[in-house]
């Protein structure tokens, strides 16, 4: 199934940059959110056709509930606490997210659940 989608900020196609305003974009030198980021990079940041960290969500089948919405969504918190301990890392050169060794226990404990 392909679900690569036109960015649902500023609409470019994947594999295309984003357009400098756009609250989408990723920063290409450390994965932050490009307009608040503070690194200095003439890279521009490229929309892959979804959202990196729900690529990683998706990779790795980490789902979860939202408030409001009837299926399962990315869980984002999880990849965040995945990032936070050095088990996923920002490939530059790439503009994605590179997944390590990953301590479902560890992400476990420090979610609380």
């Amino acid at each position: 199934m392909n679900d690569k989608t036109r960015c649902p900020g500023c609409q470019v196609a994947p594999g295309h940059a984003h357009e400098d305003t756009c609250a989408h974009a990723r920063c290409p030198a450390c994965g932050e959110q490009a307009l608040t980021d503070d690194c200095d990079t003439d890279q521009p940041a490229l929309w892959h056709g979804v959202d990196q960290r729900a690529e990683v969500a998706r990779a790795l089948n980490w789902w979860t509930t939202a408030p409001g919405v009837d299926h399962l969504v990315e869980d984002y918190t999880r990849v965040l606490f995945a990032i936070a301990y050095d088990q996923i890392a920002w490939e530059p050169q790439a503009q994605r997210y590179v997944i390590g060794q990953i301590d479902e226990a560890m992400l476990d404990r420090v979610a609380g659940r």
